[in-house]
């Protein structure tokens, strides 16, 4: 029984955040995840380096810097920074839903975005900047 009680917490956790993004690239790599809202000042936006693994990166629902709207199910838009080895058109914009989970996916030649949002899984696009 105590197995579970980790994973029910990090289900609370995760329930309650405007959003976290996850990075499940297979090569480990980090990637910067910033937040895009002109109607916040960019020094306040969400800005992290996300490290690959089970490390949560979320931000609070209850601070407006978020999701201005301060409600679930409204977009919301990252630029994604890539550092490849080999690929120098490293910069993405994805799109996910506040209240939702963005995870990155895959590798340097095959990668891709998706966004859960209340239990549904979607492939979200990773369009050039």
């Amino acid at each position: 029984m105590l197995h579970f009680i980790p994973l029910l917490l990090a289900t609370f956790v995760l329930e309650a955040q405007a959003f976290c993004i996850f990075n499940m690239l297979k090569d480990k790599k980090p990637f910067r995840a910033i937040q895009i809202e002109d109607r916040i000042s960019s020094s306040r936006r969400f800005n992290n380096l996300v490290n690959a693994g089970l490390m949560l990166y979320c931000c609070d629902p209850s601070e407006p810097t978020c999701v201005v709207e301060q409600k679930e199910g409204v977009p919301v838009y990252f630029e994604i920074q890539f550092w490849w080895r080999h690929n120098t058109d490293n910069k993405r914009k994805v799109e996910c839903i506040s209240g939702g989970d963005l995870f990155i996916k895959g590798s340097e030649t095959d990668y891709w975005a998706e966004c859960v949002y209340n239990g549904t899984r979607t492939r979200a696009p990773l369009e050039p900047l």
